[in-house]
């Protein structure tokens, strides 16, 4: 625990001015809202929300942010969701531990990540690319696609995640046992985890190992690396992991009553 209050005092400083100095990512978006950049054959939703780093903060902020402010922050930091002013404050030594009592309450409150970053504006950056491209298609005359984006907007907290099927049973949020959960994964792993688990989103293995500050290393490397949190979740399949309990829970609410 020492080892882990000195290394945050040491860094913390210097990350926070790392974050600061960012800024926001160039986006190839005109001034009319149009976006100037190319676009593929077909556009898919995954494509046209995926943000861009600033090419000066593509290593250091977002290894530092993770180290900072909390598990996956930097993995997100890479597909385009900046941080709140909460986690900025998280992020500053000693002062930090005063956001604890509020974000326990936010992940017992029962609210998803999506809707949180809508509240906060943490996904701006991509959601202004998002939005342009949708623009661009329809002054290209490809309206079919762009009301497909508009469908499928992923900023929209109905739509998240991909899979509707695959949502954390309610008895798992719920009660007890489902309270006592959320608070185990806000306080050993992370804010962001609790958020997302909401959303039905997994927790990595990797993730359970939090604790310990190894773990927490190995994925600020992975961040500085330019990984991101959708990718991560694709290859360890974190947004399918409560599709079995779902399904189960289905059948039991369809089962023909006697």
């Amino acid at each position: 625990m020492k080892t882990w209050l000195r290394l945050n005092s040491i860094l913390g400083p210097a990350a926070l001015i790392a974050i600061f100095s960012t800024g926001c990512a160039h986006l190839a978006i005109d001034k009319n809202g149009s976006w100037t950049g190319p676009l593929p054959q077909p556009v898919t939703v995954k494509e046209a929300a995926r943000g861009e780093r600033p090419w000066y903060g593509k290593a250091v902020v977002p290894f530092a942010i993770t180290l900072i402010s909390g598990s996956r922050t930097g993995l997100e930091y890479n597909e385009g969701r900046d941080l709140r002013p909460a986690e900025y404050v998280k992020g500053i030594p000693w002062v930090g531990w005063v956001t604890l009592p509020y974000f326990c309450w936010e992940s017992l409150s029962k609210k998803p990540m999506q809707r949180v970053a809508n509240q906060k504006k943490m996904d701006s950056r991509r959601q202004r690319k998002y939005e342009a491209i949708i623009k661009r298609l329809e002054q290209d005359g490809r309206a079919h696609e762009a009301n497909y984006l508009k469908a499928h907007n992923p900023f929209d907290p109905a739509t998240h995640p991909p899979n509707p099927l695959a949502r954390i049973p309610q008895k798992n949020l719920d009660g007890l046992w489902g309270n006592t959960k959320t608070l185990w994964v806000e306080l050993a792993i992370g804010h962001r985890n609790s958020l997302e688990r909401i959303e039905s989103r997994g927790v990595r293995k990797l993730e359970y190992w939090h604790p310990l500050l190894l773990t927490r290393i190995w994925e600020a490397f992975e961040a500085g690396a330019g990984r991101r949190m959708e990718d991560v979740a694709e290859q360890e399949r974190l947004d399918e992991r409560w599709l079995p309990k779902s399904a189960q829970a289905a059948a039991e609410h369809n089962k023909p009553q006697p």
